[in-house]
């Protein structure tokens, strides 16, 4: 049986000022945009030139704009980031959820696990990437 290894979309929150520079976390706030970087792949979240959310060595700029009880809507120069229940994750602004949490990676204090409420699993969905499919995924499990 072939064992599908996803990678965790482990993240920092990058100030765009600090796109080059060595990846350091941040605290998320309000109207602040950030450029999101996969700690496991080395790489940032992007836009795949379709409107689909991907990993890149250069990445895109997201504005975190606060919710209602500790979520946020992201929003690209593209569109708001969002999805559907069994679509990629897309960046153009046509995913029916786009509210999304940052749930801190237990043991750290600047790695977060991105994850979209998505009615029909009764749940959220935790951005991964898989090595398998080569893209961005969403599972119903919270992150290890």
């Amino acid at each position: 049986m072939n064992r599908i290894r996803l990678n965790t979309l482990l993240v920092l929150l990058l100030m765009g000022t600090l796109l080059y520079a060595q990846p350091q976390g941040q605290t998320p706030a309000d109207g602040e945009t950030y450029y999101i970087y996969n700690v496991a792949k080395k790489m940032y979240l992007a836009n795949d030139g379709n409107g689909k959310l991907t990993l890149s060595a250069t990445g895109m700029g997201v504005t975190l704009v606060k919710q209602d009880a500790g979520n946020w809507k992201f929003n690209t120069a593209y569109g708001s980031i969002g999805t559907d229940f069994l679509e990629t994750p897309s960046c153009d602004g046509t995913g029916t959820y786009q509210t999304w949490t940052l749930s801190l990676v237990e043991g750290t204090t600047d790695r977060y696990n991105i994850g979209c409420y998505v009615v029909e699993n009764y749940a959220f969905s935790y951005l991964r990437w898989s090595d398998l499919l080569g893209s961005l995924v969403k599972l119903p499990t919270m992150p290890d």
